[in-house]
């Protein structure tokens, strides 16, 4: 990026080089962009608009509650930042919508997948997918050092619900509870809805740990 001619920077700021509007303060000239860099801080937006046009064009629907995601008949796709998954019934069809989105966008087909933001995907016989996530349940337990002696339970914890003890003392860990349990907030609304409640049980705790 340079600044136009009759313009140029002096100590981090911007000179006019015109006779005529020396006494003018630097500070009543802007530069404008014609064209987004990438890293700005409307890049990831702008970028969005751009696939959110390219995508319309080629007669997908938007959703209403999540605007990431994307269909077409029997054709679905999901958006983060410049990664994309497309599901169909046939990869042929894949195939076509790929070619139609080649003529706008420079993509590279990374073919089947097995991973998206962390998540492994395996695809299974009848079509479905199982969705995991054991590198960041292994990042939870051994982060903070809560390695446990693992056990088998019917349900992850009681269903009766528990209020603290006022009689008690705060309890002292050196790990954070807080930080803890916001993790397992991400993990339950992901892949493991099995914690929900006994994240939801925890959490009544994040404010003082008894």
């Amino acid at each position: 990026m340079e600044v136009p001619p009759g313009f140029h920077m002096v100590d981090d700021s911007l000179t006019c080089s015109h006779t005529a509007a020396q006494n003018i303060n630097s500070h009543d000239y802007v530069l404008k962009l014609h064209k987004n860099l990438y890293g700005l801080k409307q890049a990831r937006y702008n970028w969005f608009l751009k696939l959110h046009q390219g995508l319309l064009d080629c007669g997908f629907t938007q959703s209403k509650v999540n605007l990431c995601l994307f269909w077409k008949d029997d054709v679905f796709l999901v958006a983060y930042m410049d990664d994309c998954l497309i599901f169909a019934k046939t990869d042929d069809t894949i195939d076509g919508l790929i070619d139609s989105l080649c003529l706008d966008f420079n993509l590279t087909d990374e073919g089947d997948v097995s991973s998206f933001l962390g998540i492994d995907m395996k695809n299974l016989p009848d079509g479905s997918y199982e969705l995991m996530q054991p590198g960041f349940i292994d990042q939870i337990i051994h982060k903070d050092g809560l390695e446990l002696e693992l056990k088998e339970h019917s349900t992850p914890v009681t269903t009766k619900l528990k209020s603290k003890d006022k009689d008690s003392e705060a309890w002292e860990y050196t790990w954070n509870y807080r930080k803890g349990i916001g993790m397992l907030n991400y993990l339950s609304a992901t892949t493991q809805k099995d914690i929900l409640f006994a994240t939801h049980q925890c959490a009544h705790f994040v404010n003082k740990p008894m």
